[in-house]
């Protein structure tokens, strides 16, 4: 993995969900975010940071650890049937149907793509059970990935007072995540 195919990835990713508006800034700008770290993913190395732990929500960024446990715990192929309880959210929806079904594979290149709120809770249906057991499961797999300013709500990142993260954490996430090749499929699509 090479940083420069990866740089505007991962400063998109860990200062998006952290400026206070929700809108996506250029590189420039990010002196004026509250929080914000640019990560070296192939050393390690910080290039930027400011308040790394400050806890705020972190949007749909959130959809990242979405992708994580249906990577992890589902395989691709796997038919997904929605369910009505993933139809009833509101924000960005890819507009699937009750019943509807799709590929895991699919279904989760949609959901980040499109940031799908729909999409991201029919994911943590098939891969949880319910939505309630795969926020237990977001939350394990942050606590197992060393991300103590975390808190998940939902699979999406809809707006909760208890629904936070920090740039920190969200690095560490990235950083996971970009380990698995389908993830890096997903995120390099237009």
């Amino acid at each position: 993995m090479r940083i420069t195919k990866y740089a505007t990835l991962s400063l998109f990713i860990l200062l998006f969900p952290l400026f206070s508006g929700g809108i996506a800034i250029s590189a420039p700008y990010y002196h004026e975010l509250p929080s914000y770290l640019l990560l070296n993913l192939n050393t390690g190395e910080v290039m930027l940071a400011q308040e790394i732990h400050a806890q705020l929500p972190p949007a749909s960024i959130t959809k990242v650890m979405t992708a994580v446990l249906a990577i992890e715990n589902g395989n691709l192929g796997d038919i997904v049937t929605v369910t009505r309880e993933a139809t009833q959210i509101r924000g960005h929806r890819l507009l699937i149907s009750e019943g509807e079904q799709f590929k895991l594979g699919d279904l989760l290149m949609a959901t980040i793509v499109n940031s799908g709120n729909d999409g991201a809770r029919a994911i943590a249906v098939h891969i949880g059970g319910s939505i309630e057991n795969f926020i237990d499961m977001m939350n394990a797999k942050a606590i197992e990935l060393g991300m103590n300013d975390t808190h998940f709500m939902n699979p999406s990142g809809m707006p909760d007072d208890e629904h936070l993260s920090s740039a920190h954490d969200l690095a560490m996430l990235a950083a996971y995540a970009m380990q698995y090749e389908f993830f890096r499929t997903v995120v390099s699509t237009k």
